[in-house]
């Protein structure tokens, strides 16, 4: 399989460097040349990464295409080039429709959407696909997994759920503040904080018939410090302020034209 990449940022680098390090049977990873910096650094880095000589090049020498272009500048970037029929094309632009890059691809391209995550550089942690193309599934199975969606909900959904990860590293950054203004030293409050984050997300991972409230109070004894503390949590509106800055995120992924005409006609 050759791989493409038009746009050489940092999820391009993470998606590359996942790949390269992973199983899949890649013959080449082609980047383009557009970030001369990432592409260079990882054609130094990665015997399978080979810098094309510009983004028509990516195409023409690859099975998949990958699209990471700024959503400014994305039509004007792809009215330029030709594509193959029926040739395989992933786009990870936030705020643009599935039917716009159809369009904007000549029509006759498979094309799936993604939401991968930074970690995938470490193959951790699954990438959303709509929908869910076998090929596309496989790639980013290799790097961390992967989770097809069949219809739009779910993808406007799992884009909110991508916004958590400064959620979470916040809860993180305030509990190990505390710690360390309440006498543990910062070092050791974070690997503390970070090693219980990751044991609950293994749990929940390795137990998924298991609903999460349930594992939560597993993890709580009745009358105890861990029972109490989500209690508290709760009390002082934590959950529904969680709640609402998600919604905030539906509303604007919502609001946001270009998702509006996915399901119309040409852009």
């Amino acid at each position: 399989m050759k791989i493409g990449f038009i746009g050489t940022g940092t999820i391009t680098e993470a998606i590359v460097t996942g790949i390269a390090r992973s199983e899949l049977n890649a013959e080449v990873l082609l980047v383009s040349p557009r970030s001369a910096t990432v592409a260079s650094r990882l054609a130094a880095t990665f015997p399978l990464v080979e810098i094309a000589r510009d983004n028509q090049d990516v195409i023409d020498r690859s099975d998949v295409v990958f699209l990471a272009i700024r959503p400014q500048i994305v039509r004007d970037v792809l009215r330029e080039l030709r594509f193959q029929d029926g040739q395989r094309v992933v786009g990870l632009v936030a705020a643009t429709g599935r039917k716009q890059l159809l369009w904007w691809t000549g029509g006759r391209t498979l094309v799936s959407q993604a939401i991968p995550l930074p970690f995938v550089a470490d193959k951790m942690g699954p990438t959303i696909v709509y929908p869910p193309d076998p090929e596309t599934i496989r790639i980013f199975e290799a790097i961390g997994g992967a989770i097809g969606v069949e219809s739009l909900h779910e993808y406007m959904a799992a884009s909110v759920g991508s916004a958590l990860m400064a959620v979470a590293a916040g809860v993180q950054e305030t509990c190990v503040r505390w710690l360390s203004e309440n006498g543990m030293a910062t070092v050791a409050a974070r690997a503390y904080v970070s090693g219980l984050n990751f044991g609950i997300a293994g749990a929940a991972l390795a137990s998924p018939g298991i609903p999460l409230d349930a594992l939560r109070s597993h993890y709580s004894t009745v009358g105890g410090i861990n029972e109490q503390c989500y209690a508290t949590f709760v009390d002082r509106g934590g959950v529904e302020a969680l709640e609402a800055a998600m919604n905030a995120v539906l509303e604007r992924v919502r609001a946001t034209p270009t998702e509006n005409m996915l399901d119309g006609g040409a852009p």
